[in-house]
């Protein structure tokens, strides 16, 4: 989990990359890092715009990355770092343990922008594999040969086609490129980075994966930033000669919510939280409050081992009402307060469940009628949208249907059960 607090001002959402291992080489199916990399080559980068200051907390992983806002303009003081030629901030020793560091940033720059050393790296493409893909490249190459123009050709293919943001995809076999750009086309940001960059290597346009984070939520108990596992993210780095390397990411023409909006507006309940709370939306923010309030105190207990000495230490303890505390009074205070919240929680699920039962079998009536399995993931607008393309005549039917199991399950007391079970009762698919 990575962890930071803006000091002033903070990007927008949609600037949030927290930039870590950058992609080169494919053999197919797995990419790597650089395999021969020069200790001595040092990236030029000219950082631009706004100043943004944070100071980041991030767990141990045993590794030398340090995630860092794209793109930093200095390093971090008071730890030994470096950059690599492509833009990873690296720790000189592995993050064994929990660490803090403080960095600059600004969200626009250009990097190397006359040259790069590892163009051709940028280029490699697997041999005789993905011959579909390189069709359709070779189709956009009859079109133009401009890099800028074949990056747009791309992106209008992802967004224009029957592609699909989901992250529970359809396992891929065999050629996973041409598999999944002509036949699945449901995938997340690893399937859209990886094939983007394929297309673009086949077109001749220099081109990496940059994997690392996106977005995060702001936790409203202490106002830092969580990034959590969930908000990992692969996006795309093109080189254009005279403009250097320029982020593109894939995912944004397919699902631009969740590079907008964050990771949490597109994400189902049951992925979120427990699974025996995510049929209820109010036990699921019951639940997000109480893991806000123990991700704060949990942060708040990282910042004073590694910043704070004992007697601001103290003051803290104090204002949980423990003025001189010891362990003994700490477990008792946790296990009491983890006990009422769980009290809580046990009753609202029993009202939830008898609530809940008579809307999810009608539901379950109408998932019946349209003859699609729903996926365990699958959160009921992106089930709708799928049903539509079966039935496209009767999308009315399946909106309305969709928009009163919403109001209904999540607690709108403008509708009923009965409108819900006459509209279902009234919706008659074709047979196909």
């Amino acid at each position: 989990m990575l962890v930071p607090k803006f000091n002033g001002q903070q990007p927008a959402k949609s600037e949030l990359y927290w930039r870590g291992p950058v992609l080169w080489h494919s053999d197919g199916t797995t990419w790597t890092e650089l395999k021969n990399k020069k200790s001595s080559a040092v990236p030029n980068i000219v950082t631009l715009g706004p100043t943004y200051n944070y100071t980041a907390m991030l767990e141990a992983h045993n590794a030398h990355w340090l995630f860092a806002l794209d793109f930093p303009n200095a390093l971090p003081a008071g730890i030994k770092t470096h950059f690599t030629q492509d833009g990873q901030l690296l720790s000189d020793d592995p993050l064994r343990q929990r660490q803090q560091y403080q960095l600059s940033a600004q969200t626009q720059y250009r990097f190397n922008e006359d040259n790069d050393g590892y163009l051709v790296d940028a280029l490699q493409l697997p041999k005789n594999q993905h011959p579909r893909t390189h069709k359709l490249a070779q189709q956009w190459l009859q079109q133009t040969q401009q890099p800028l123009e074949l990056v747009q050709l791309a992106l209008t293919h992802f967004n224009q086609q029957d592609f699909y943001y989901t992250l529970s995809p359809p396992q891929l076999a065999g050629d996973t490129i041409d598999n999944f750009l002509f036949e699945s086309r449901r995938g997340f940001c690893e399937h859209y980075a990886a094939s983007f960059t394929i297309l673009m290597r086949a077109t001749g346009v220099p081109t990496r994966i940059v994997t690392g984070y996106q977005g995060g939520e702001i936790n409203p108990v202490d106002n830092f930033l969580v990034i959590r596992q969930r908000d990992a993210h692969a996006w795309t780095e093109v080189w254009i000669k005279g403009q250097g390397w320029i982020r593109v990411d894939p995912t944004a023409a397919v699902a631009k919510q969740r590079i907008n909006q964050g990771i949490n507006t597109i994400m189902p309940l049951n992925m979120r939280s427990p699974l025996l709370l995510s049929n209820s939306r109010p036990l699921a923010e019951l639940w997000q409050t109480l893991r806000n309030n123990w991700d704060a105190l949990d942060n708040s207990w990282n910042q004073w081992i590694l910043a704070y000495g004992p007697e601001l230490q103290k003051e803290f303890l104090s204002k949980l009402g423990m003025p001189n505390p010891d362990w003994q009074q700490m477990v008792i205070w946790l296990s009491v307060s983890i006990s009422i919240v769980l009290l809580l929680i046990s009753v609202l699920i029993f009202y939830q469940r008898k609530r809940l039962v008579p809307i999810v079998y009608l539901y379950q009536k109408f998932c019946n009628k349209v003859a699609i399995n729903r996926e365990a993931s699958e959160g009921p607008i992106d089930f709708a949208n799928r049903v539509k393309q079966r039935y496209p005549n009767n999308t009315a039917e399946i909106d309305r249907i969709n928009q009163l199991y919403i109001n209904l399950h999540y607690g709108n007391k403008s509708v009923s059960m009965s409108d819900l079970k006459q509209a279902i009762k009234a919706f008659k698919p074709p047979r196909i």
